[in-house]
């Protein structure tokens, strides 16, 4: 289906002359655009974004969320005396008819952000002063989200981090083994078998109540924080379809599996797959930076820990939409799922190796 990105742009409260779109980023779920547009002598650039629906079932009440969140935000950082604060948050554009968001012919729903000028992402940052700043960023974010009300934030997506139910999901589809994909994959497989202990552990401590839920970002990709080109500082976090009631160790579990080592997430040679203590130690004194002084001993203790359980749990999430045909993340070739997977399943293996050590990093930092 052909995407007329002119006709879409119309219907938001945009100034100008729409010069030129292109695609943006590297998501696995929505289809983003940045669009440029004339205004008098300037060029102002933006963010249109088409709401994947197979994922969000519900794009109205994940706009809500949007909303609520962006504008508590706001007031956080006015409170504080924070300065140029338009580039600390998104910023959604409303339509002609004063919503958030449009909806097209198709029944697809369309939104627009400000873009964040002078900013930049990074997908695995080598300086590790940028994977500080990143891991501050997040940390602030779940900070300045601490004392909003849990019931005014909707579920997204149920049990979104659930390792139970990802779990079951992972079995159905070795069962029903649609595309004949299972006998490849028997060392993926018995992976997680050998995890299930530790999957379970886990279960045990949420399910006893003394892991505090939070509002949670839950997509923590070291790619979802605007750092400012100049001062390479933090300046915001994006992307947040998923912030919604959720778990800091797994917050920082996925700082840690998108960052911990340099390599691609699709990387092809796992010897080059690894976890690095130097960099764990930048994301953890990141971190606990804006965190330290809320996060309970439980959360403190089990950072390790959520960092092995969300590779692997990410892992599964791939070699399941592997065996099932590729219906969720977008792929570029046939295995693309699979060697994703395979780098999970390898780095939360190197995180074991020196789990020892790196709880030892955390005691230090939180003595």
């Amino acid at each position: 289906m052909d995407i007329d990105i002119n006709k879409i742009a119309k219907n938001f409260n945009i100034k100008g002359i729409l010069k030129s779109f292109q695609t943006y980023g590297n998501g696995h779920i929505n289809n983003t655009y940045v669009l440029e547009y004339e205004q008098g002598n300037n060029i102002n650039r933006y963010i249109l974004q088409k709401i994947n629906k197979t994922v969000f079932k519900n794009p109205e009440i994940l706009m809500d969320n949007i909303i609520i969140v962006t504008e508590h935000i706001k007031k956080q950082l006015q409170k504080n005396g924070e300065t140029d604060i338009a580039r600390k948050t998104l910023n959604l554009i409303k339509t002609g008819t004063g919503k958030n968001f449009f909806i097209d012919e198709y029944e697809d729903y369309w939104r627009v952000y400000d873009y964040i000028r002078d900013g930049e992402t990074y997908d695995n940052p080598l300086d590790l002063s940028v994977l500080f700043e990143a891991s501050v960023s997040f940390g602030k974010f779940l900070k300045l989200l601490k004392n909003i009300p849990q019931d005014s934030i909707k579920t997204i997506i149920p049990d979104f981090h659930s390792v139970k139910l990802r779990f079951s999901q992972f079995k159905t589809a070795c069962k029903s083994d649609t595309m004949l994909r299972v006998k490849a994959v028997s060392k993926e497989i018995d992976f997680l078998i050998n995890m299930q202990e530790r999957f379970k552990n886990l279960e045990n401590i949420i399910d006893s109540n003394t892991l505090p839920l939070r509002i949670t970002h839950n997509d923590t990709k070291i790619n979802n924080v605007i750092i400012d080109k100049k001062t390479k500082k933090g300046l915001a976090v994006i992307d947040l379809d998923t912030v919604m009631s959720g778990f800091s160790i797994f917050d920082f579990g996925d700082i840690v599996r998108t960052s911990v080592s340099v390599c691609n997430e699709d990387e092809k040679n796992l010897d080059k797959v690894f976890a690095d203590s130097t960099r764990f130690k930048a994301i953890l004194k990141g971190y606990l930076s804006e965190t330290m002084d809320f996060l309970q001993e439980v959360e403190l203790l089990n950072l390790v820990n959520g960092s092995i359980i969300m590779c692997s749990m990410i892992g599964m999430r791939f070699l399941t939409d592997y065996l099932n045909g590729d219906i969720y993340f977008k792929t570029h070739y046939t295995n693309h799922n699979l060697d994703r997977c395979r780098v999970q399943f390898k780095l939360a293996n190197s995180i074991i190796k020196i789990e020892e050590q790196l709880n030892k990093i955390v005691m230090e930092e939180i003595r």
